[in-house]
């Protein structure tokens, strides 16, 4: 018997859809995103969030690890920053880029509570 089962894709870098960006954190415009991803064919989404202030990215982890669990097909977040060279930022905001440290991601893996999947580095 051969197995009908489609195959199942994980977006891995997706910062949201319908006009809702996972950088506001909100319930509802999270589950709105990744529901509409799903219906085109990504069984699983990672949430990915642009670089921001230190502070500002924490908080929004802090809201995305109570978000998560509820929202069917969204399997963690993905940092793009603040861990990028200046020569290497492309578009991201000069001003919230830092340097990593050992302070710095244990704060983010904190806020996180277990969703932080990956994070984008550029030295």
């Amino acid at each position: 018997m051969h197995d009908q089962t489609p195959p199942a894709f994980v977006d891995l870098h997706c910062h949201g859809a319908l006009g809702y960006a996972f950088d506001d954190a909100d319930l509802h415009g999270v589950s709105a995103a990744v529901a509409h991803h799903r219906a085109h064919g990504s069984d699983r989404v990672v949430l990915s969030l642009v670089t921001a202030p230190l502070p500002v990215l924490t908080a929004r982890l802090a809201e995305l690890a109570r978000i998560v669990p509820q929202v069917p097909g969204a399997a963690g977040v993905h940092l793009e920053g603040p861990f990028l060279s200046e020569e290497r930022r492309g578009a991201h905001d000069p001003r919230a880029l830092i340097a990593p440290s050992p302070d710095a991601v244990d704060e983010l893996l904190t806020a996180g509570g277990g969703i932080l999947k990956q994070v984008t580095i550029a030295p």
